[in-house]
C-alpha cells in the first residue's frame, strides 16, 4: 500500500513539475489573445488559430509568443471581456479577432480605448477600422473589407451577365450593410435589385423557401449570410426549374460541415464565393504542395489548403501573425518597449506603420501595409485592397478552388494536374 502511495505521489509530483514548467514557459512568453467563436463558427476560428500557430513555427517565434484562445460563443459582451482581460495582462501584446463583426462595431470605442493592438483576419464590416480618431485607432485589418467587397462582388455578377439581382442577407448590421452597399452598386449600373430579403439568424427551411418563391424574377443572387441560412437557401434554390447563379460573401463559411449540407444543391446551383487570392496565386504558380509542406507539419502528409473547411481563415491567420512578428521585432528597437505594457503596445502600434521591407505572406507580399488612419486616408488600417480579392468554387470533393476566366483559368487547371 505504501509503495502504491509512493508511486502515486511520485506521479503527482512529476505532473506538478510539468505543469509548473508549462506555466513558467507561458510566463516567459509574450501573449496574443485569439478572441473568436469556437462554438458556432468553428471552421473559421480553428482555421485562424492554425494559421497563427503555423506562422509562429515558420518564423521561429513559437518559443517567444503564446496563443491564448478565448471562445466568446457569439456574444459581443464576452468578446469585450476578453479584450479587457488582454489589456490587463502585462505580457499581452495584441488581440486577434474572429469571424463576427458585431463585437468590433458595437463596442468600437470601448475596445480602442483599451490601447492594445487588435488585428482582424476575418471581420469585414467597413466601419470597424474607420470609426475612431487617428490617435485612438488600434484596429488593423488583414481581411476582406466590405468597402471594396461590394463593388468587387457586383462587378463579378455584372461581368457574368447578371441583370436582375436579388439581395439575400442575414438580418444583422453586417448583412444589412452589405445589402445597402451591393444595392447601390447595381443602381449605379442602372440595374436596381428585384428585391432585398433579410433572413433572421437561425431561420428555418420554411423561411428560405418563402424567400426563393418571392425572387422568381431574379437571374442572380447576391448572398451575405451565415452558413445555416446559406445552406437552407441553396437547398431551396436547387429545387427551382432554373436556379439563378449565386455570388456569396465569405460570411458563408463558419460551419465545418458546410459542404456536406450543400453538396447536393451544388449539382444544380452555380455558387461562387468571395475571398482573397491565395488559392489562385498558389494554383497559378503550381507550388501549392511545396508551400504547405514548408509551413505545416502534419505527420508527414501534405494537407491541401483548399481542403480545409475555411481555407481563407488559415491564410489570413498566417499573414496576421507574420505582420505581428515583424512589428514586434521593429518595436523592440523603439524607446519605451521594455518599460511598461502601455508603452510596449504603443511601440508595436507605431511599428505597424513602418513595415517598409517586403514581407512574404500567403495572400501577398506586404510592403508598408498600414499607414495612420485619417479621414483623408480612410484605408490606412487596411492591409488588402480590391486587387487582392478573388472568387472560388467548391469542387466535387468539397475542396475550394479558384474560380477564374480567361488565360488564368487555364493556368490553374494545369497546375491542378501536376
Amino acid at each position: 500500500m505504501r509503495a502504491r502511495l509512493a508511486g502515486l505521489g511520485a506521479a503527482v509530483l512529476v505532473c506538478l513539475v510539468a505543469l509548473a514548467g508549462e506555466a513558467l514557459a507561458l510566463q516567459e512568453r509574450w501573449r496574443v489573445y485569439l478572441d473568436a467563436d469556437f462554438t458556432h463558427t468553428p471552421a473559421v476560428a480553428r482555421g485562424i488559430e492554425a494559421g497563427l500557430r503555423a506562422a509562429l513555427e515558420h518564423h521561429g517565434a513559437a518559443d517567444e509568443i503564446a496563443i491564448l484562445t478565448q471562445d466568446h460563443r457569439g456574444n459581443s459582451r464576452r468578446s469585450v471581456d476578453t479584450m479587457r482581460t488582454a489589456a490587463s495582462d502585462p505580457l499581452a501584446i495584441a488581440v486577434i479577432g474572429g469571424m463576427q463583426s458585431p463585437p468590433y462595431l458595437t463596442y468600437n470605442a470601448d475596445i480602442n480605448a483599451l490601447g492594445i493592438p487588435v488585428l482582424l483576419p476575418w471581420s469585414s464590416s467597413a466601419p470597424i477600422t474607420r470609426s475612431a480618431p487617428t490617435s485612438r485607432n488600434w484596429m488593423f485589418r488583414v481581411a476582406v473589407d466590405d468597402k471594396t467587397a461590394a463593388p468587387y462582388l457586383a462587378g463579378q455578377a455584372l461581368g457574368s451577365g447578371c441583370r436582375a439581382p436579388a439581395m439575400v442577407v442575414v438580418d444583422t448590421p453586417w448583412g444589412i450593410g452589405n445589402a445597402v452597399a451591393l444595392s447601390r452598386e447595381f443602381e449605379l449600373a442602372g440595374l436596381p435589385p428585384v428585391g432585398v430579403w433579410r433572413m433572421p439568424q437561425g431561420a428555418g427551411q420554411a423561411v428560405a423557401a418563402g424567400v426563393v418563391q418571392q425572387m422568381s424574377d431574379a437571374d442572380c443572387v447576391m448572398l451575405a449570410a451565415d452558413s445555416f441560412n446559406a445552406a437552407n437557401l441553396l437547398q431551396e434554390l436547387a429545387r427551382t426549374d432554373r436556379p439563378p447563379r449565386v455570388f456569396s460573401h465569405w460570411g458563408i463559411f463558419g460551419d465545418v460541415d458546410l459542404f456536406e449540407q450543400i453538396r447536393v444543391p451544388l449539382a444544380r446551383v452555380d455558387l461562387r464565393i468571395l475571398g482573397s487570392c491565395a488559392l489562385r496565386d498558389a494554383a497559378i504558380a503550381g507550388d501549392l504542395a511545396r508551400v504547405v509542406a514548408e509551413i505545416v507539419q502534419s505527420g508527414g502528409t501534405v494537407p491541401d489548403y483548399g481542403g480545409l473547411p475555411a481555407p481563407h481563415a488559415f491564410f489570413h491567420g498566417f499573414d496576421v501573425a507574420t505582420l505581428l512578428i515583424a512589428a514586434l521585432d521593429d518595436a523592440r528597437k523603439r524607446p519605451g518597449f521594455d518599460s511598461f505594457p502601455a508603452a510596449r503596445r504603443a511601440a508595436i502600434r507605431q511599428a505597424f506603420y513602418h513595415l517598409d521591407a517586403p514581407l512574404q505572406g500567403l495572400i501577398k507580399t506586404y510592403k508598408a501595409p498600414f499607414s495612420p488612419f485619417h479621414p483623408h486616408n480612410p484605408d490606412g488600417h487596411e492591409a488588402l485592397t480590391g486587387d487582392d480579392l478573388c472568387m472560388s468554387r467548391f469542387d466535387a470533393l468539397g475542396r475550394l478552388r479558384p474560380s477564374l476566366r480567361g488565360p488564368e483559368a487555364g493556368a490553374v487547371a494545369s497546375a491542378g494536374h501536376e
